[in-house]
């Protein structure tokens, strides 16, 4: 697994990406101990995780091998929080 802090803005919010979905109408994200992670898919299979509502775009790796294990996500939660504080102007992404 890897942990990238202040990665380029996912796709989905990227408006010169071909995945732009600036309301996340086609995208996954989901609440996970207080952070908004959109998920996407890694190259050579496994996941992409980004915070979506943080100041800095934090991303995380997990690679298909990890199938069935435990999301890291979780556990970085508290740690996302304490360092890097939610955007106001990123507040109207509803996560489930």
């Amino acid at each position: 697994m890897t942990l990238r802090c202040g990665v380029n803005a996912p796709g989905a919010l990227d408006p010169a990406s071909s995945e732009y979905d600036p309301k996340l109408d086609n995208h996954d994200a989901q609440d996970v101990n207080g952070v908004c992670w959109l998920t996407g898919t890694a190259k050579g299979g496994g996941y992409v995780f980004t915070t979506i509502v943080q100041q800095t775009y934090v991303e995380v790796t997990v690679p298909g091998s990890y199938a069935g294990q435990q999301s890291p996500l979780g556990g970085l939660a508290s740690a996302v929080l304490r360092t890097d504080p939610a955007d106001p102007a990123r507040a109207q992404f509803n996560c489930i």
